[in-house]
């Protein structure tokens, strides 16, 4: 799997939002070894100091932004700075690219000049988190095929709870899912990367933007890839190309009046049913099958968010 395929972290700007796939964040709650640790990939460097807190000197900013990569990024109780004095960032992209999930105890400062920086869950729009800026574009990028195909790493929001999500009677998936919600706030999918078989599902859904199959599918694990470098050039150019083409048709973010949207969620056992079932807002179609009509795109996408984040208490 490239490396494009692991940023955990999204950039947003008044024209185009970008988003990633997310790591897990906890805020509180059991401490895990190590602090903020780089991974060594982007100039970023971490002094500790005798108490603890941490100085984060950052990548240098390309375009504004200043992306740097972690092996892990857990802040202690001493709290952290980021140091963008001389980087000049107008936007600090953290990105975790182990499978660490990430404790937030302490405070995360910025030293120098004021950035955005964008941490943390639950976030209402979840993975959509930005559209509430009113980006015109926005870019799905590392996205999977949706839960029961054969794409790497194929699932729908929650591999251990979720096996097949449908809306309006059509099997959906992630992007499919965020896109319709992209679409309530105005902005336009314009661009998305992942293997071939998200690709060959999406398309239909977003039939003017341009994708980037970054490896072949060859199983749940398993896949045939393109080097980091190589994706990354390809989404970077097909980025410049998506945004001087739509910036040509005069594209502008113009919310649309919500319509309502009937869900149905199949989900992996008749206990997390059990579980689901307990929100009065969910009808029990049969053992393992659940329904839910909503008034719009983003109250289906909370919902399943919220769902989601239930099915922890049967791990």
């Amino acid at each position: 799997m490239s490396r494009i395929d692991e940023i955990t972290r999204f950039v947003c700007d008044r024209h185009i939002c970008v988003l990633l796939m997310m790591a897990g964040v906890t805020w509180q709650g059991t401490a895990f070894a190590a602090n903020i640790v780089p991974d060594g990939s982007t100039a970023t460097s971490v002094s500790t100091a005798s108490n603890g807190h941490q100085l984060v000197n950052l990548a240098p900013a390309v375009g504004g932004v200043s992306h740097n990569t972690y092996s892990s990024f857990n802040v202690s109780t001493a709290g952290a700075d980021l140091n963008n004095a001389g980087i000049n960032a107008r936007t600090i992209v953290n990105q975790v690219t182990s499978t660490n999930p990430s404790l937030i105890q302490g405070s995360v400062n910025v030293l120098g000049p004021r950035a955005n920086v964008i941490l943390g869950k639950p976030r209402t729009l979840g993975m959509m988190a930005g559209l509430e800026y009113g980006p015109q574009l926005v870019f799905m990028i590392g996205y999977h095929a949706m839960a029961q195909s054969q794409g790497i790493l194929a699932h729908t929001i929650n591999s251990f709870a979720f096996t097949r999500v449908t809306m309006n009677g059509r099997d959906v998936g992630e992007a499919g899912l965020y896109g319709a919600l992209a679409h309530e706030y105005g902005a336009r999918v314009a661009l998305l990367s992942g293997d071939d078989v998200f690709a060959e599902e999406t398309k239909p859904r977003f039939p003017d933007a341009a994708f980037i199959v970054t490896k072949q599918a060859t199983g749940y694990g398993s896949g045939v890839t393109q080097t980091p470098e190589r994706s990354c050039a390809a989404i970077r150019e097909a980025a410049r190309d998506s945004v001087a083409r739509f910036d040509g048709q005069g594209v502008v973010a113009q919310r649309v009046t919500p319509q309502p949207v009937d869900i149905e969620l199949r989900v992996q056992t008749t206990a997390l049913a059990d579980l689901f079932a307990q929100m009065p807002s969910i009808e029990r179609v049969d053992g393992v099958t659940l329904r839910f009509p909503v008034p719009s795109v983003e109250h289906a996408v909370r919902t399943l968010n919220c769902l989601s984040a239930m099915s922890f208490m049967l791990r």
